[in-house]
């Protein structure tokens, strides 16, 4: 059974932990104090993939001695991280700010790579 719990509070008030982006999870589970265990568990449970079908299949699927889920990142947590790692590079490399074209160029071939990657094309 798939629980569909919302976020009681905050930006994403309402919304589904599936809605929402992971880092700010992350920043929920080490911000929030009064954070009710109930939550708390299922923001864990849902960042491990626990929730997750794709992560239950893959679990489901392993042969003994294979590893375990948490050695499979989620992919859209893995995408949200190659996304923020882009716009720290382009602030820190683009053009328009100082940095140079050439290493812009590898920064964003870079990503177009991982991203088509993990897209599997």
């Amino acid at each position: 059974m798939i629980r569909r719990v919302t976020m009681p509070f905050g930006k994403w008030k309402g919304h589904t932990l599936n809605d929402i982006p992971g880092d700010y999870l992350l920043w929920v589970l080490d911000n929030v104090e009064t954070l009710s265990p109930f939550l708390r568990g299922e923001i864990e449970r849902h960042l491990r993939g626990d929730n997750d079908e794709y992560h239950r299949g893959y679990r489901d699927g392993l042969r003994a001695g294979q590893g375990g889920r948490e050695s499979v990142p989620r992919l859209d947590h893995v995408k949200q991280a190659v996304q923020k790692w882009h716009r720290e590079a382009s602030l820190q490399f683009h053009p328009d700010r100082g940095g140079d074209a050439r290493i812009m160029r590898v920064v964003n071939e870079l990503r177009d790579s991982v991203i088509t990657a993990m897209e599997g094309r």
